[in-house]
């Protein structure tokens, strides 16, 4: 079972204090964050009102504030992800809090932003992570970066053994799908798993993988700690700190399993759903990182999936991605899944899409068979350890 560990107090127990010492009219936040509605809404109800996101992905969707209708009189508030412009001010303080914040602090560093005014929430929370860890990961041994791609290829044996038996769909997605076909196995510096399964088949997946074991489930409708939409298989024989908005989460070496939907063949419908798709998504992230279980209204997961699924993948034109649309919203003809083969992935056999060239190209936004620059190429894995080493 999933350990999660919520951070919102003390992070805004640090935003207040940053913003308290001295005149603090602005605060920008950089990076796309799932954890900024809650911040949103802490910084307004301190009388901070000039209150802005900057990303350098330029092409980054709008993001709804939700629910922004509990502090704000006249309805819904978006705020528009912005391109990184800098301004230098004293009444300004900068908050990093995504993956990408060691980049950010050094463009406003050259800008002449002295670190005072750079809040890095993110090395923050890692630090917070290690600290309260430290303890348990003393007793385990931490595994390489090829151990842990050969524990994820041992978990998705099984999966696809499970998948397999039962006739359910499956297919190597996203880096992993461009692993098999670039090079016969793990891109060299992944330490990722990533899964489709059409939604009719996920929910039996779901409902009939093992909930324990050596290899188990972990899914919001079997485990109240669960903060993904999605579900993961899971090395119960692992141990693995997985930081995530507003705080962490302890759970095995584990694969990603994501379901794909119909869409349909109207452009402007499509980019309505995906529209309504952010908000979910952001209703989704500030409900599970909220600590008082009172503020969720009944049945919300419930309600978020079937807004979202309507079962109708095989039925519709076209099929994609409907959880976290922001970080890359896509949609291909589904007869890109019509037909399956079987692909040399680390020496075993496993479905990939008859399409798989229509949907890379769609994915990565172009020719995927070309290497991303050296200094792309770095591995970023997870504390990883092997519980009874």
């Amino acid at each position: 079972m999933t350990k999660k560990v919520n951070y919102i107090n003390r992070l805004l127990e640090v935003i207040d204090n940053k913003i308290s010492d001295s005149d603090v009219k602005t605060v920008v936040w950089l990076g796309f964050y799932p954890g900024f509605p809650i911040i949103y809404q802490y910084l307004l109800e301190k009388g901070i009102e000039d209150i802005r996101i900057y990303d350098n992905d330029s092409g980054k969707w709008s993001w709804e504030i939700y629910p922004s209708k509990d502090v704000h009189r006249n309805g819904d508030v978006k705020v528009k992800i912005q391109p990184v412009r800098i301004e230098e001010s004293q009444s300004t303080k900068y908050f990093v809090t995504n993956a990408h914040y060691k980049e950010f602090k050094e463009q406003f560093r050259r800008a002449g932003i002295t670190d005072a005014d750079i809040v890095d929430l993110r090395s923050m929370m890692d630090q917070w992570m290690i600290d309260d860890e430290k303890d348990i990961v003393s007793h385990y041994k931490e595994i390489t970066a090829r151990e842990i791609q050969l524990t994820e290829l041992e978990i998705l044996k099984s999966f696809r053994d499970f998948c397999d038996d039962r006739n359910l769909k499956y297919y190597l997605a996203a880096g992993t799908l461009l692993g098999a076909i670039r090079h016969k196995g793990f891109i060299p510096w992944d330490d990722d798993v990533d899964i489709y399964m059409p939604y009719c088949d996920y929910k039996v997946f779901v409902k009939e993988y093992p909930k324990s074991g050596r290899y188990y489930v972990s899914d919001w409708r079997n485990d109240p700690e669960y903060t993904f939409q999605f579900a993961k298989v899971v090395d119960s024989e692992t141990y693995l700190v997985h930081w995530c908005p507003m705080g962490y989460v302890a759970t095995g070496c584990y694969i990603d399993v994501f379901p794909l939907d119909g869409y349909p063949s109207d452009e402007a419908e499509i980019i309505e759903i995906f529209a309504e798709n952010r908000r979910t998504d952001a209703l989704w992230d500030y409900y599970m990182m909220q600590e008082d279980d009172a503020l969720c209204p009944d049945d919300w997961k419930n309600k978020i999936t079937n807004g979202k699924f309507q079962d109708c993948f095989w039925e519709s034109k076209n099929v994609g991605g409907k959880i976290y649309i922001n970080y890359n919203p896509w949609v291909v003809p589904t007869s890109v899944f019509y037909g399956d083969e079987k692909k040399e992935y680390e020496g075993e056999m496993f479905r990939i899409p008859m399409g798989y060239d229509i949907y890379l190209k769609k994915h990565y936004k172009g020719d995927y068979m070309v290497l991303p620059p050296k200094e792309k190429q770095v591995f970023h894995s997870f504390p990883t350890y092997i519980v009874n080493a």
